[in-house]
């Protein structure tokens, strides 16, 4: 899973630094201040994974999604700078000790470097890096203008001008055209037997390392701050999707799978779904009628009345917040999942018991990211803190601040009370204060 993120010429960012991701990690700041652009840097790396052009390093295009051109994505809109983004993540992989293997999950980094040919109008990898805790352990650098590339290994050199044959892009990752027995004899012959069997130890970890950032980064979901409002019915399709869609469109799909198939887990996560609607003050239960063979309804019955009302009925809130409530629960393993303004279309008491909701369904093998002006659901991860039901280390708040020279990423940290231990910057938290002074002074 992703636990940090660094910009470096990205947007309106000249240098985010680093950016720890904890399982909660809140995103706030004014309008137009950067905020969701950090959500589109751990996105990217996704939506490029989707393309089915192996030669495409960087999608900013997509039926869903317009992320502009390079120009756009430069900081300064300087088509001669490159844009670096790294990413760090926990890797699981298994290590040659001896002549066995043993499992190990490493904290390594994936930096990637991008660059832009004005002439071809194309945009450009320039390299690709892996740190571990020792520094860099994998360099690959692409030829701007070919398909040949330089591969740098720790503490090797003749040995890795010998692999830039054997690996081949696809997308901004590499993948290794080699079978490792075969490729151990080769190396044997060219270099002797105990150089060859180090090389391909590391090698094999590299393999991973790519393969597991692979995984990874397919796991980034992001939801939009818009989502689809609800339809009156829905033909029944029996798949569960891996996300819910960018505007929560597979949200109800894949719930009214959970019900059709009735396991043990999907009826906790059904239970744990409706749980969350009933905190936030929507309904007492979402349940689904048949119509026909093929096609269903979504029912809901009100939480104070006991009124039953088909889904489209009921107000635009639940519609907005039901597939984030789905995301959560039905998410795999080390999946991040970004959110743009969760909170939206409900009123201030549903936005603190969302805040609620999140330190209920969070995990430490997952990394919740919420872009959010809601100051009731940040008050309400404070009171989770003081009570001890998050943790101080879980949760980490960044504020982004406009700055003429590049926007900065403030951390504002909790104590174990949830105190904040950093001072706000002016405007946060003080308008509601500010607009009771004018109101006392309008009296007067």
């Amino acid at each position: 899973m992703i636990v940090s993120l660094r910009c470096e010429n990205f947007r309106c960012f000249r240098d985010t630094g680093m950016i720890e991701l904890a399982p909660i990690t809140l995103l706030v700041g004014e309008n137009n201040s950067g905020k969701s652009s950090i959500l589109q840097a751990l996105h990217i790396p996704a939506l490029t994974l989707q393309s089915e052009d192996p030669g495409v390093c960087l999608k900013l295009l997509h039926q869903d999604y317009d992320y502009g051109s390079f120009k756009d994505l430069v900081f300064q809109h300087d088509e001669s700078k490159v844009v670096t983004l790294s990413f760090g993540a926990m890797v699981d992989v298994n290590i040659m000790r001896g002549k066995k293997l043993s499992s190990d999950t490493m904290q390594v980094t994936l930096r990637l470097t991008y660059g832009y040919l004005p002439k071809r109008k194309e945009i450009y990898l320039d390299q690709l890096v892996i740190e571990d805790s020792k520094g860099e352990r994998l360099n690959i650098r692409q030829d701007k203008y070919s398909n040949s590339k330089k591969i740098l290994m720790r503490e090797y050199k003749d040995e890795s001008a010998y692999l830039a044959r054997l690996i081949e892009r696809r997308g901004f990752l590499f993948q290794p055209r080699l079978d490792l027995f075969s490729t151990f004899n080769r190396l044997k012959r060219k270099f002797g037997e105990k150089s060859a069997g180090k090389l391909v130890n590391d090698i094999f970890l590299d393999i991973q390392l790519i393969g597991g950032f692979t995984s990874i980064l397919r796991k980034i979901h992001l939801l939009d701050p818009l989502r689809v409002p609800p339809s009156r019915t829905y033909l029944y399709s029996g798949e569960m999707a891996d996300r819910v869609g960018p505007k929560g469109e597979l949200a109800l799909q894949n719930y009214s799978a959970l019900l059709k198939r009735g396991k043990k887990e999907d009826i906790e996560k059904v239970k744990s779904i409706n749980n969350a609607l009933y905190q936030l003050g929507f309904i007492k239960k979402l349940d689904v009628q048949k119509i026909g063979t093929r096609h269903y309804e979504f029912w809901t019955q009100h939480k104070e009345s006991s009124f039953s009302a088909n889904l489209s009925d009921t107000g635009f809130g639940i519609s907005q917040v039901i597939p984030v409530i789905i995301s959560l629960y039905t998410s795999s393993t080390g999946s991040t999942l970004l959110y743009e303004q969760p909170e939206i279309h409900l009123h201030p008491a549903a936005q603190a018991e969302l805040g609620s909701v999140f330190v209920k369904a969070y995990s430490p093998k997952k990394r919740i990211v919420i872009e959010t002006h809601s100051e009731s659901l940040i008050l309400r991860i404070q009171t989770e803190v003081a009570k001890g039901t998050l943790k101080q280390e879980d949760v980490r708040i960044y504020y982004i601040q406009p700055n003429s020279l590049g926007h900065q990423v403030v951390p504002i940290p909790l104590n174990e009370k949830g105190e904040f231990l950093a001072e706000w910057p002016k405007g946060f938290f003080e308008e509601n204060y500010q607009e009771s002074l004018k109101l006392s002074k309008a009296r007067h």
